[in-house]
């Protein structure tokens, strides 16, 4: 999700800034707001109010009973996805099944740089981009990165605050880890 703005900073006695130092500073804030975001909401799609909060698509057997009965009137589990979790793992937390997916999407790489904007690299299983929108199968990848408006206002109050860093010239956490 881009943010954009137009902004002219000045320095006491000096004018504005140059566009290297802006475009240092802005990518300085990109970068600020993807960890804010990680750090902060990202957990948040793993809980199971995240399906309600982030409106993701219903799983199979939601809305079922666990229990059905067969034309033939016998009673079993329902076997579709969500009672098959519930059974097996003890929890209906979406984007999850044993944990892995969760523990994976803690592990990122942030990329930033003046020229090519922020990057962020997941290192998650698989099935989480395998779906096919034929069969109504959920975009899991999409989910898990999806943002509300609250967050994208804290996300740009993270980044704004970054780039007043950089551009004042105090050192973050980021620049003392690149020196």
């Amino acid at each position: 999700m881009p943010l954009r703005a137009h902004i002219q900073y000045g320095k006491p006695g000096r004018g504005l800034f140059d566009r290297q130092e802006v475009s240092e500073a802005a990518a300085a804030g990109n970068a600020a707001a993807v960890e804010h975001w990680h750090d902060e909401f990202e957990p948040l799609h793993f809980e199971e109010s995240a399906t309600r909060r982030y409106g993701y698509q219903p799983r199979s057997g939601s809305g079922e009973p666990p229990v059905i009965t067969t034309k033939r009137g016998r009673r079993i589990n329902n076997p579709k996805y969500l009672w098959r979790k519930k059974r097996e793992q003890g929890h209906t937390r979406p984007l999850v099944w044993s944990g892995a997916s969760a523990r994976a999407a803690r592990q990122i790489r942030i990329t930033s740089s003046p020229r090519r904007g922020v990057g962020v690299l997941y290192a998650l299983p698989k099935y989480f981009y395998a779906y096919r929108k034929d069969l109504k199968q959920p975009d899991k990848a999409a989910e898990l990165t999806t943002v509300i408006d609250l967050e994208v206002a804290e996300m740009g109050l993270a980044a704004e605050g970054a780039m007043a860093d950089v551009l004042n010239g105090v050192k973050t956490r980021r620049s003392l880890a690149t020196v």
